[in-house]
């Protein structure tokens, strides 16, 4: 049903609940899967990615995806990506973006990388934090070109 699913990860104990929800529609339909984070001090930059990006970063197997060199992420994406090979998903890589505006950032790289589905969670932010701090998760699924899976 799905080839190529986003899965973002701020490393909270909330975005890493995702990675079930994911597993859950990636192993049964052979997908392959992107763990994404957006990050402020380092990273690629969204506008770089092309649609044939996507084979450098998601590779079959556990050999070939622990021999490339990618930036790391603290907490680390390496405990994400582990998890989802464990789990079963066929195909498997991370990516660290730069931008200082997540929900676009998320919204590029997915649209840039040919994504067919975006999973991530929602901390669930209500009344002034919300309006205060705003929420990425509204901002992705109000303007995603692609179905949007929210958990929390």
């Amino acid at each position: 049903m799905y080839e190529r699913i986003l899965l973002l990860d701020d490393g909270s104990p909330v975005a890493r609940s995702a990675i079930a929800h994911a597993v859950a529609l990636a192993v049964p339909g052979a997908s392959a899967v992107l763990v994404l984070r957006v990050s402020r001090a380092a990273g690629e930059h969204p506008e770089q990615l092309t649609a044939d990006s996507w084979g450098d970063r998601v590779r079959a197997g556990t050999a070939a995806a622990a021999s490339e060199p990618q930036l790391e992420a603290d907490p680390p994406l390496s405990e994400v990506t582990a998890a989802l090979r464990e789990a079963g998903v066929r195909a498997v890589g991370s990516l660290v973006v730069q931008d200082a505006d997540v929900g676009a950032a998320i919204l590029e790289v997915a649209r840039r990388l040919g994504c067919d589905l975006i999973v991530m969670s929602t901390h669930g932010l209500t009344g002034v934090r919300r309006a205060v701090l705003g929420s990425v998760a509204d901002h992705v699924v109000r303007h995603a070109g692609v179905p949007v899976l929210l958990g929390r």
